[in-house]
């Protein structure tokens, strides 16, 4: 998968700036695959893991809001005529929705304590 991102993103085997071009174009493809496999390793070892209910609830609750309120906001700037005014619009209807689907997560959920029933 790193491969893929490196040759559809990254420029694949070309160097970054013209005048290290010397540098032969394998060495350039390992060097970023290298540099792409370490950063998702330090992510990996550094983020906390997220369980199975917490992902659904974030990709649900907030995810799938977002989403809809970016086509909305690109409806926007599709029918809005004057440029500065699509700015405006596009950006208000964005920060709307993130600000208030980001106060909504952040508040602590109350849930019962568990208790558990065993067959007797």
């Amino acid at each position: 998968m790193c491969g893929l991102g490196i040759t559809l993103f990254l420029g694949g085997w070309t160097a970054p700036v013209s005048f290290l071009a010397f540098v032969p174009s394998y060495i350039w493809f390992f060097l970023k695959l290298l540099v792409l496999i370490c950063f998702f390793i330090w992510v990996r070892g550094t983020m906390p893991r997220v369980r199975m209910d917490q992902l659904m609830n974030f990709a649900w609750k907030f995810m799938l809001p977002l989403a809809l309120i970016n086509i909305v906001a690109a409806a926007a700037w599709k029918f809005i005529p004057i440029l500065g005014f699509k700015w405006l619009v596009s950006t208000v209807i964005i920060l709307s929705g993130y600000i208030s689907l980001g106060q909504g997560l952040t508040h602590k959920a109350h849930f019962a304590k568990r208790t558990y029933r065993f067959a007797t």
